[in-house]
């Protein structure tokens, strides 16, 4: 019985993938690509303006509070780190259309 639990054990270590501790998303066609991303705790997104307009970035953390960025010119980078677990959303004041869902979670 040991045996078997320490074997799925090891499968699902093996299968699960690693959450990023940092990643880029696009910003394009006023759009967010991709339109979710999963990160750890203390994990930063880079958001990188490949568009040809302005965009305006506001993170908006688990418990409302807002975070704006201010104007976003093309080729600029915006970075958001996010210290704690939680479903998190950017949105770009801008372009109302433009959303994405950003889960935190919790080392393991």
């Amino acid at each position: 019985m040991r045996a078997s639990i320490a074997v799925i054990v090891a499968v699902l270590a093996i299968a699960a993938p690693a959450l990023a501790e940092d990643g880029d998303i696009l910003q394009i066609k006023q759009t967010f690509d991709p339109a979710v991303a999963d990160v750890a705790v203390g994990g930063v997104l880079h958001f990188v303006n490949a568009d040809d307009v302005n965009h305006n970035l506001v993170l908006v953390a688990p418990d409302g509070t807002q975070t704006d960025r201010g104007l976003d010119k093309p080729g600029e980078t915006t970075d958001f780190a996010f210290p704690a677990a939680g479903v998190y959303s950017v949105i770009c004041h801008i372009h109302p259309r433009m959303k994405i869902k950003v889960t935190v979670h919790a080392a393991s």
